[in-house]
C-alpha cells in the first residue's frame, strides 16, 4: 500500500468475527495456500497447525496485512482487509511470539506499554485472574528490572510478562505464535491461562507444533499437503490422515521420552 493509499484507506473498528473466504497465496509459481475458508468469532481459541512449510506463517502474515492474498478475501467484521490502513490494522490485531521483546526496564514499565494502569491496578488484576503470581516473590515486585530483553527473568517468566502485556493491550484479534516453545510445563500452563483470559473478549489464534495444545483448541485449521481442513480435534483425528498421523507421532515420541 502506497503512502497515498494508506492515507485514504479505511479505519477498522473493533470487530468480533474474522472470515477467511477462499484464500489463495503463492510465492512466484509455488502455491502455499489454496482455497482456505473459515469463520472465527470472539470467545474461542483457534489453533493453526500443520506440517512444516504448509503456510502457517504465510497465513499469519496475511492476517497482519504484511502480505496480500492472490485470491479470496479476509473480512474483519464487515470490513475487507485489503482496504484497511496498516495503522488501523495494527490497532486491532496483535502478533505475539517467542521472539517478542522486552525493554531493559521494570516489569511495570513493560506492561504499561499496553495500558496506563497504576501498579495497584495491575496487581489487583493479576490476583483476580491468577496471573503473574511470580512477581509477588520478587524483592522489587513490579519494579524489578527485567534486563536486556528479559535476561534477568526465567524463560517462563519472560513469556508471562510478554503475554500479560498483550492481554492488557485489548485488541480484537490475537495471534500467539509458538509462545510456549521454550518454557517448562508449569509456565506453559500459566501462559495458557493468559491466552484463555484474552479469548473471552477477543478472537485468538494459536500457532503451535505441540499437538496437545492443538487438541485443546475450540476449533482447528490444519494445513498439510492434502490441503486445508477445519474442525475440532475429534473430527480431524477421524477424517484427516495427515492430522491423525501427526498426533500419533507426537504421542509416540512423548511415550518414548517420558514413559
Amino acid at each position: 500500500m502506497t503512502a497515498e493509499q494508506e492515507i485514504n484507506a479505511a479505519h477498522v473498528p473493533a470487530f468480533d468475527s474474522l472470515k477467511l473466504e477462499n484464500l489463495a497465496f503463492a510465492y512466484g509459481e509455488k502455491p502455499v495456500l489454496k482455497d482456505i475458508s473459515m469463520t472465527m468469532t470472539t470467545g474461542k481459541v483457534y489453533a493453526l497447525a500443520g506440517e512444516s512449510g504448509q503456510g502457517k506463517t504465510t497465513l499469519a502474515q496475511l492476517l497482519l496485512g504484511r502480505l496480500r492474498a492472490d485470491k479470496g478475501a479476509i473480512y474483519l467484521g464487515e470490513q475487507e482487509i485489503s482496504g484497511v490502513s496498516q495503522l488501523s490494522l495494527n490497532e486491532q490485531v496483535l502478533y505475539v511470539s517467542g521472539q517478542s521483546t522486552l525493554l531493559n526496564q521494570s516489569i511495570y514499565e513493560n506492561l504499561c506499554m499496553a495500558c496506563d494502569w497504576s501498579k495497584e491496578d495491575i496487581l489487583v488484576w493479576a490476583d483476580q485472574h491468577g496471573v503473574l503470581q511470580f512477581v509477588k516473590n520478587l524483592p522489587d515486585g513490579l519494579d524489578t528490572i527485567v534486563g536486556d530483553d528479559g535476561a534477568f527473568l526465567s524463560p517462563g517468566q519472560r513469556q508471562q510478562v510478554i503475554c500479560a502485556r498483550a492481554v492488557l493491550a485489548k485488541r480484537s484479534l490475537y495471534i500467539f505464535d509458538e509462545v510456549t516453545s521454550s518454557v517448562d510445563q508449569d509456565n506453559e500452563g500459566l501462559i495458557y491461562d493468559l491466552i484463555n483470559l484474552v479469548a473471552k473478549d477477543a478472537i485468538v489464534i494459536i500457532i503451535t507444533h505441540k499437538m496437545k495444545q492443538v487438541e485443546q483448541a475450540d476449533d482447528i485449521l490444519f494445513l498439510s499437503a492434502e490441503g486445508a481442513v477445519t474442525g475440532n480435534h475429534a473430527t480431524l483425528y477421524q477424517t484427516s490422515l495427515a492430522y491423525g498421523q501427526l498426533v500419533d507421532q507426537q504421542r509416540e515420541l512423548e511415550e518414548a521420552v517420558y514413559g
